[in-house]
């Protein structure tokens, strides 16, 4: 089957197909690139103009009569942060029935609402991308992360990240040569010193795993490069396996299964994205 993925980050633009291939390697991936929506959560409500959530349910619409499954990956992101999940989702379920409603035809309204509930998702990476990295030691060595390095609280899920690292809590970037040596700009500060709660915020963690004295941001890290690195050599079968843990990584893993007639994973999903939610009512995609 074909399986057109909708990403708004760089990393998932070139690393998630490859993953994904791994897990269902009788499947062909593509990917296609938007701007994400939960960076500037709360969405606005009396915008004129189509917001970033629009502008990717057009193109999930769009894409949905000439792909087999169509699934939509967002970065959680700000939203986790104000424990918001629940109004994203309903956002992107408003957003949905938003662009139904606008369509003229009512042949193309129910046809385009019917490919929707049957071939169409949408996931959470929770709380962003770089969490899933550390559910599978390989995906940090791939990154260049030295085994044994990273200290996450213990029997801790990555989906409610949060470092044990005293070194890493603490950090002031005093090291940081080339960075001190432009003058503080801070556009290229370390990103553990803009990103807070530090503790909780993977992709700073990864960052200062792989910190570098020389660079202006004082890491290696790169998300087209690392990032997409990590993300190719994700074991999404592995991940997954730890049961009450990766709920949301889960219900993506699930789903695809369910809709390509894979083995679905055991354990739970995150049910706000799970496919079988008993709760839900008057679904506009598959699991949403």
């Amino acid at each position: 089957m074909r399986v057109l993925l909708l990403v708004t980050g760089r990393a998932e633009e070139l690393g998630l197909a490859v993953c994904l291939k791994h897990a269902f390697p009788d499947h062909e991936f593509t990917t296609w690139f938007g701007d994400g929506f939960t960076s500037s959560w709360p969405i606005p409500r009396n915008a004129r103009a189509p917001t970033n959530l629009d502008k990717l349910v057009q193109r999930l619409a769009a894409e949905v009569a000439c792909h087999d499954h169509v699934v939509l990956v967002e970065d959680a992101d700000a939203a986790y942060w104000k424990d918001d999940m629940v109004g994203l989702v309903g956002a992107v379920r408003a957003a949905v029935r938003l662009h139904l409603e606008k369509t003229l035809n009512d042949r193309m309204r129910t046809r385009t609402g019917d490919l929707l509930k049957a071939r169409a998702s949408f996931h959470l990476a929770v709380p962003m991308l770089e969490a899933w990295f550390f559910a599978d030691t390989g995906a940090l060595q791939a990154a260049g992360v030295p085994a044994g390095t990273a200290q996450l609280a213990k029997a801790g899920d990555i989906e409610d990240f949060q470092t044990d690292d005293p070194a890493y809590e603490s950090a002031d970037g005093a090291e940081c040569a080339a960075w001190h040596a432009k003058g503080d700009p801070a556009n290229q500060r370390p990103q553990w010193l803009r990103s807070l709660p530090r503790s909780r915020h993977p992709k700073a963690y990864l960052s200062w795993l792989l910190r570098a004295a020389n660079e202006l941001n004082c890491s290696a890290y790169r998300e087209t490069r690392q990032g997409v690195d990590a993300l190719a050599a994700l074991n999404l079968r592995a991940a997954v396996a730890a049961p009450g843990q990766c709920r949301f990584l889960r219900a993506l893993v699930d789903d695809l299964a369910d809709a390509l007639g894979a083995v679905r994973p055991e354990g739970d999903c995150g049910q706000l994205t799970a496919r079988a939610n008993p709760d839900r009512l008057d679904p506009v995609l598959r699991n949403i």
